[in-house]
């Protein structure tokens, strides 16, 4: 294994080794972990029954809703674990550790856009949002997600060819360095076309779910 393979996947298992022991210091409560728990096991199963098209699957919008409605942090542990539960079916491999990465990057910058649903919650009562300006506001945000529902699926590819170029060893030059990650990027448009549609489709139903379990249950909101 050559030193580029090496150091590639030290820090790569150091950034995740990070991620996961500032989750944990939250000691965060069974109730906590069984929404991860099931979207992880939604996003896994939708991984592997989209697995017969290239590219196209739910899971990078998944995992996005779920960093936009509860944070940095569950963004980034629903998306790493979402690569490790779908590749026990779709297989385990060196990959997997980069993709734990780069689906875990994903979710913890979803965390930093505002969670707007397409209603508010009160305490007692649900009611229609009225105001102009917020409106404008919810759908604007919503533009923007939709727009890095898009790019992710270019930063996921960037960040999987990082360990496709630590392996080229002696064929390590500029020119293949360029053409790995351009060839990563034209396959992947797929997949960015794929995460805008499952995100439009899919954060209304979700967004209203995880509001209410927020207030109801108060998981995952403290």
């Amino acid at each position: 294994m050559s030193n580029y393979v090496l150091l590639s996947f030290g820090i790569a298992i150091l950034l995740i080794g990070i991620f996961f022991f500032t989750y944990e210091r939250k000691h965060p409560q069974p109730r906590d972990i069984m929404p991860i728990v099931i979207m992880c096991v939604i996003s896994s199963l939708s991984r592997v029954i989209f697995s017969f098209i290239p590219q196209i699957q739910p899971s990078t919008a998944i995992i996005i809703i779920m960093g936009v409605c509860y944070g940095k942090q569950i963004g980034f542990m629903t998306g790493a674990m979402t690569a490790i539960v779908s590749n026990m079916v779709l297989g385990q491999g060196p990959w997997t550790i980069w993709q734990v990465l780069a689906w875990g990057i994903i979710g913890l910058i979803a965390g930093w856009f505002p969670c707007y649903n397409f209603i508010q919650i009160g305490h007692n009562r649900t009611k229609i949002v009225q105001s102009t300006k917020q409106v404008m506001k919810k759908y604007l945000n919503i533009g923007f997600i939709a727009i890095y529902a898009f790019f992710s699926a270019f930063l996921f590819s960037i960040i999987i060819d990082i360990w496709t170029v630590s392996t080229l060893g002696s064929d390590l030059t500029l020119p293949m360095i360029i053409s790995v990650f351009t060839a990563g990027i034209i396959f992947n448009i797929g997949h960015a076309i794929g995460n805008v549609l499952f995100f439009i489709l899919l954060y209304p139903v979700f967004t209203k779910k995880f509001q209410r379990l927020k207030l109801k249950y108060g998981i995952l909101n403290h």
